[in-house]
């Protein structure tokens, strides 16, 4: 169950400040942020699902839009034969992105988290319904289940005030510290234990051997349509974290 976090506030200079958890099974090959789809223009960064081709997360410098896709709980339907990993790539290809619902039912159940400067929106996919809706100013967590659904979600629950309450990030400072704030501390949670849900930084779950976060990024979009962009391969406790934008 990965996890996303967003601060959307649109009258300042960064108005999009966005941090992720990959929650992942550690052996399913991947390969770290690169310009891994030439089709989808020259600029287009994304980690790569190499199973499937697609990604979790991807930024587009350029037009200064990102976008994430975490999975749902929902029953995967019968026509849901694409990856979820291509919605990001299609998502911060368009200025406008739309999706009908009969593209949606050939993916399986998801949440998408669409970024820019001027706009950010929330799509949700449950296998039988398609909803989009846009965020307005504020602070945003997204799991499995709907945004900010503290009440459906114990991991929201547990991260949404820590967030909204952490040393905010000031991405237009150069060293990594003075860029995210508290966010990297929040992300590395190192007093979770193992076989807890609400960790934030999964160790591992007893019963999902080799099952854990794999990575993590933080990501912001700035008023005059620059990004900047941080990945850290591996658990964010490791603080292996590198500038990729």
């Amino acid at each position: 169950m990965c996890t996303a976090i967003l601060v959307f506030r649109p009258a300042e200079d960064w108005p999009v400040r966005f941090c992720s958890t990959r929650d992942e099974v550690r052996t399913r090959p991947w390969r770290p942020p690169g310009t891994w789809w030439p089709e989808r223009g020259p600029h287009v960064v994304g980690g790569l699902d190499e199973g499937a081709g697609g990604t979790w997360l991807a930024v587009d410098p350029r037009s200064a839009r990102a976008a994430v896709v975490l999975n749902r709980t929902e029953p995967v339907g019968a026509g849901a034969c694409r990856s979820r990993g291509w919605l990001p790539l299609q998502a911060v290809s368009q200025q406008d992105f739309v999706l009908s619902p009969a593209e949606a039912e050939t993916f399986p159940p998801f949440n998408l988290l669409c970024m820019s400067p001027a706009r950010c929106s929330w799509w949700r996919w449950d296998g039988t319904e398609l909803s989009s809706r846009s965020l307005g100013p504020g602070t945003y967590i997204l799991t499995s289940a709907d945004i900010n659904d503290t009440n459906g979600s114990l991991r929201q629950r547990r991260w949404l005030p820590r967030f909204t309450e952490a040393e905010q990030p000031e991405p237009s400072r150069e060293d990594f510290r003075g860029a995210w704030g508290g966010w990297p501390g929040l992300l590395a949670d190192p007093d979770s234990p193992f076989d807890d849900w609400t960790a934030l930084n999964v160790k591992g779950f007893s019963h999902l051997p080799g099952y854990g976060t794999s990575s993590a990024a933080l990501v912001a979009l700035s008023a005059e349509g620059t990004a900047r962009y941080e990945f850290c391969e591996g658990p964010p406790h490791s603080g292996a974290w590198r500038r990729v934008l």
